[in-house]
């Protein structure tokens, strides 16, 4: 995706102290990022399950923290890259814009 120019501050007219404002991908990472960490909770009932199988007991709690790891970081993770790339499309389709200098906001 080509990148998006930086209109001009209408206040300072320079757009050398423009940025996008970020909410939708901050709030996109979070949620993400929150939703992904539940996995965890699925993670730690197969790897018990499968924890059980192989030693019964002592297995299952070995297998249920094991698993809860695994599903917690690879949740965290996966839901924290889309969540971020959905609030990314988002901004960008919002196009809000705050200059850094005035601390002037205005639609690009």
């Amino acid at each position: 995706m080509p990148k998006m120019q930086k209109p001009k501050c209408p206040n300072c007219e320079t757009s050398d102290f423009v940025v996008l404002i970020s909410t939708g991908e901050k709030m996109g990472t979070f949620a993400g990022t929150g939703i992904g960490a539940a996995s965890a909770v699925a993670g730690a009932a197969k790897g018990a399950a499968i924890g059980s199988f192989a030693f019964p007991g002592v297995g299952t709690a070995i297998g249920a923290t094991a698993g809860a790891l695994m599903g917690a970081i690879a949740g965290v993770t996966a839901g924290g890259y889309a969540g971020k790339k959905l609030g990314q499309q988002i901004d960008e389709s919002r196009k809000l814009f705050r200059c850094n200098k005035c601390s002037n906001e205005f639609p690009g």
